[in-house]
């Protein structure tokens, strides 16, 4: 796990969830967290491309106060699948299956009750890191009644670097995730890969 984030690469504030999974507390009664491989599984079934690493490896869910939160994974895959990966996030089809895949995932993590928005999809820089990189923010906004509304963002980046794919989700409310400790933990991670 060398590739992936320690809890010292954040900030104090950012506690690491004790499961890995990125899954409530059984004590918990609201939660949101990143389902990372169910949106990736969406998101390649949606771009028509398999994919079967070799190995991965996937970060605890780095959580500060209740919702903003930090998770990455590492996969080991063939040089033409990853080929194809990257042809197919760079292919027309991008945009709709994001949308698709975290459309899927705003109602499967909604806390009870509350309704999601229309996802809303945009082009973020891809980092200078690694062979090649695409970025892209998720916006959307969770109702959660009696008036309140939160807008959350998601950044998800994927990074190429040899046979090595590291996926990287970074989810804030009411605003975009720390970028430095974005760039950082981007920076560490495709480093190591």
């Amino acid at each position: 796990n060398a590739a992936l984030p320690q809890a010292s690469d954040f900030t104090s504030a950012f506690k690491q969830q004790p499961d890995g999974s990125g899954a409530c507390p059984s004590s918990a009664n609201q939660c949101s967290s990143l389902n990372l491989e169910t949106v990736w599984t969406n998101l390649l079934s949606c771009l028509g491309v398999s994919d079967s690493p070799a190995a991965t490896a996937t970060s605890p869910t780095y959580l500060e106060g209740l919702a903003t939160q930090a998770r990455m994974t590492v996969e080991y895959t063939t040089q033409s699948a990853s080929s194809a990966i990257q042809a197919a996030i760079a292919g027309p089809k991008f945009n709709s299956c994001m949308t698709s895949a975290f459309t899927t995932d705003a109602k499967a993590s909604a806390p009870q009750g509350a309704t999601p928005s229309p996802v809303a999809i945009s082009a973020l820089t891809a980092p200078a890191v690694g062979d090649k990189a695409s970025a892209t923010r998720i916006n959307v906004s969770m109702n959660l009644g009696g008036g309140l509304v939160i807008k959350l963002y998601q950044d998800f980046i994927v990074v190429f670097k040899g046979t090595a794919i590291a996926r990287f989700f970074f989810l804030n409310p009411g605003g975009p995730f720390a970028p430095d400790l974005e760039q950082s933990l981007l920076t560490k991670v495709v480093n190591a890969s």
